[in-house]
């Protein structure tokens, strides 16, 4: 969340929360967050990641400022994270 909010586009593995936080880029579309990688084997899946990242920024400069202005726009706050908590009680209780 820290390299989101700052501008540094995060590399990951799909696992755990990274998998909530972080969605794939698109280049069609212009979505995502960052560069989201499936494979198991971590050495092979960085390797991907790495060369989609770096295929991403040399390819359109627009394309990876478009990523990063993604990834700071994402709002991770507590006050938004308790409006969230607050609305999942409200539909459990009814």
């Amino acid at each position: 969340m820290y390299s989101l909010r700052y501008g540094t586009v995060p590399i990951v593995r799909r696992t755990g929360g990274l998998g909530d936080s972080v969605q794939h880029f698109d280049a069609v579309t212009g979505a995502g967050t960052g560069i989201v990688f499936f494979q198991r084997l971590q050495r092979a899946g960085r390797e991907l990641g790495d060369r989609h990242a770096r295929s991403t920024y040399t390819s359109a400069k627009g394309r990876w400022r478009r990523l990063v202005q993604n990834g700071m726009a994402q709002d991770f706050s507590w006050k938004r994270q308790v409006q969230r908590y607050i609305e999942a009680y409200e539909q459990l209780t009814g």
